[in-house]
């Protein structure tokens, strides 16, 4: 059985995953092809809900999602990422673009709003800066900092006090967190 990646670490020689988030197989296929060509790590998701399920045990990465997709869209989807505070950096892109919808998206905290169709150079551009966020969170994206102490948190720490780091919980709340994880909120608190 190979192990899971935990929050925080990456795999295949430390790149950061990609996960493409789009209800269309032919452009979940085309982008994987794309971006794997390229050396990106991609893993594909048929749905919204499916990514949103699989989310707090992914290893760190960008997510490219489509806007309208049945279920749950893609802005549903990153409401529910930051309500999780799991701010994966994401890309939206989408056949239906409008000023209205763009804007949205872009002030919830999306990298780059692209339409469908759309050239290798442009998504591959849009990628990179999604990837720096990663690196270098700023204040624009509490998300990502927030993340990124949890991250630091979770190489400290092991076993039950990695499940609590990977929740984001603040410190000052260990001795509540160390009863229900049942472990020392001293070790919490050093984490």
């Amino acid at each position: 059985m190979v192990p899971m990646a935990h929050r925080g670490e990456t795999i295949h020689g430390g790149n950061p995953c990609v996960y493409i988030v789009d209800d269309e197989e032919a452009v979940r296929d085309s982008l994987s092809f794309l971006l794997e060509s390229k050396g990106y790590v991609v893993k594909s998701f048929g749905s919204a809900p499916a990514f949103l399920a699989a989310a707090p045990s992914l290893p760190i990465g960008c997510l490219i999602v489509d806007v309208r997709m049945p279920e749950m869209d893609g802005l549903e989807l990153q409401e529910q990422l930051r309500t999780r505070m799991l701010g994966f950096p994401m890309i939206v892109i989408t056949g239906h673009a409008d000023v209205p919808l763009a804007v949205r998206a872009m002030k919830a905290g999306a990298v780059d709003f692209i339409e469908k169709p759309f050239a290798s150079e442009t998504i591959l551009a849009s990628l990179g800066g999604a990837l720096s966020r990663l690196a270098s969170p700023n204040e624009r994206d509490p998300a990502a900092e927030q993340r990124l102490k949890s991250w630091r948190c979770c190489r400290r720490a092991s076993g039950r006090c990695w499940w609590v780091c990977s929740l984001g919980c603040p410190t000052n709340r260990s001795p509540t967190i160390s009863k229900s994880a049942h472990v020392q909120s001293r070790s919490i608190a050093r984490a």
